[in-house]
């Protein structure tokens, strides 16, 4: 099954998020081990609100629409990242489990001439390279990426294969 086979990774750390209700969300790192995905969702969801978590990224290489389909089949969203905090938990998180690339997909859009989160979240929080917003970037380069190292936001063609991130 694959939802499964894409939780594997899950296993050894679980990411928890509290959605309060102006929908801010909180992630809690919990690093309990062993745990299988029912059993740390049930986790989370006593402690907290629910479980997020990002898809084994060994075996996750999609464009950005691809990830998208895939987080909104099997998930909820490609996430958004809405304060510091949450963007380094976030991070950790990645690095923790080894992403492939520098750079993996979040749920960051232009469209209509305007940077979004595509889940509908507000862009109030930003940490763009260059400490600047891309007013308006390169034909192909309209998909947000987050940086392993650094805490920058990218923009990336949108075709590229890459890491992705998925909330629930």
């Amino acid at each position: 099954m694959q939802r499964k086979s894409s939780f594997t990774g899950l296993l050894i750390t679980a990411l928890c998020a509290v959605v309060s209700c102006c929908l801010n969300k909180q992630f809690h790192y919990v690093n309990e081990g062993g745990k299988t995905w029912e059993k740390a969702q049930q986790y989370c969801r006593e402690k907290y609100i629910d479980l997020a978590f990002i898809s084994n990224q060994d075996e996750e290489n999609k464009t950005w629409e691809e990830a998208l389909d895939h987080c909104r089949k099997h998930y909820t969203d490609l996430t958004s990242l809405l304060s510091e905090n949450e963007q380094l938990l976030v991070q950790r998180m990645i690095n923790s489990k080894g992403a492939q690339m520098d750079h993996v997909w979040t749920g960051l859009r232009f469209l209509a001439s305007e940077w979004l989160w595509v889940n509908g979240d507000p862009l109030e929080y930003q940490a763009w390279t260059g400490g600047r917003l891309p007013h308006c970037p390169a034909q192909h380069l309209c998909c947000g990426t987050l940086a392993r190292e650094g805490e920058l936001w990218g923009t990336r063609d949108c075709e590229e294969r890459r890491n992705f991130l998925c909330t629930t």
